[in-house]
């Protein structure tokens, strides 16, 4: 939403100013409005490709990780997807708990 500011001034130089930090404030706010971080719900998917990749491992392992309940899939008519945040979890936890892996 456009606001308008109405200035009564006598110097020119006191126009300047108010004119100035008027400008200033404006740009503060859209600043933070730029600098918010992006929606945290927003989830990102992955392919079987891309957990390979990421995990350093083959599709079979990611299989078996799905299998065992380790590493949640979900389908979209062919494709299996996985979220990203499960497969960062999955690392978690391979790393943190030795005698109970993921597959």
């Amino acid at each position: 939403m456009k606001t308008k500011s109405i200035f009564m001034v006598t110097d020119p130089n006191e126009l300047l100013g108010q004119f100035a930090t008027e400008v200033q404030s404006v740009l503060q706010k859209e600043l933070q409005i730029l600098r918010k971080p992006e929606n945290q719900n927003s989830v990102v998917y992955l392919t079987r490709a891309d957990v390979a990749d990421k995990l350093h491992c083959s599709f079979s392992t990611i299989h078996r990780m799905v299998n065992n309940g380790g590493l949640k899939a979900y389908k979209l008519g062919r494709r299996t997807l996985f979220r990203s945040t499960d497969v960062e979890k999955t690392v978690i936890k391979i790393n943190t708990k030795g005698d109970n892996y993921a597959y």
